[in-house]
């Protein structure tokens, strides 16, 4: 019994997450750490603007017969790069999924993820009292997972 709950936990870490790979750093009976990069590139006509996160991510799943419910919460370093201008700040993430397997081999499902950062304020940049210069990306992503 205990093979097959490991067997279980091991296959939901074959998925990326928020566009990027997820890797394992620890695992134990209550939860794992993980590791979570992310990146999104948009190619602009001035040049690319490149969004990179790395983070350790706490995720917690448990399984209730044919369901598997993953949630995970996560803080690092987020990078902001575009051909004129980088910078640094700070990130944090959270993520919700939940899978039904239709067989031991074949899992339908769909997770919301969400990443915020907050960055230095740029030069020449005007921000009122109550504003912080940021990006924020929510996910919703949704899919049919093969399991070898």
């Amino acid at each position: 019994r205990r093979q097959r709950q490991m067997c279980i936990r091991d296959r939901s870490n074959c998925s990326a997450s928020l566009g990027g790979e997820t890797m394992r750093y620890d695992d134990d009976d209550k939860g794992d750490i993980f590791v979570l990069t992310s990146g999104f590139k948009a190619e602009l006509p001035g040049g690319d603007m490149v969004l990179s996160y790395l983070a350790p991510e706490v995720a917690l799943r448990t399984k209730f017969d044919k369901w598997i419910l993953k949630c995970g919460v996560g803080m690092g370093l987020f990078l902001y790069n575009e051909p004129y201008y980088s910078t640094a700040g700070f990130g944090a993430h959270v993520t919700m999924g939940l899978e039904y397997m239709l067989s031991s081999h074949v899992g339908l499902g769909v997770s919301a993820s969400s990443i915020a950062s907050n960055l230095p304020k740029r030069d020449g940049v005007e921000l009122k009292k109550d504003e912080k210069s940021g990006i924020n990306r929510v996910n919703v992503l949704g899919g049919l997972r093969f399991y070898f």
